[in-house]
């Protein structure tokens, strides 16, 4: 495998890595809200990963 191919799998592996921890504390987050509201209003509100999609953390 040439060094640049393996700059840009190392990346892409990276990214992957970046995208899977934005998710988990999203999760991570939406639970929490969602354990502190009444019993009765609990798993109502979906989990919105739009904010997952638009994110430029891994650049």
């Amino acid at each position: 495998m040439s060094p640049l191919n393996q700059q840009i799998l190392l990346k892409s592996f990276k990214n992957l890595l970046c995208i899977a921890a934005e998710k988990e504390i999203q999760l991570l987050l939406w639970k929490k809200e969602d354990d502190m509201r009444p019993e009765k209003e609990r798993g109502k509100k979906e989990l919105n990963t739009s904010e997952t999609q638009n994110s430029n953390c891994c650049l």
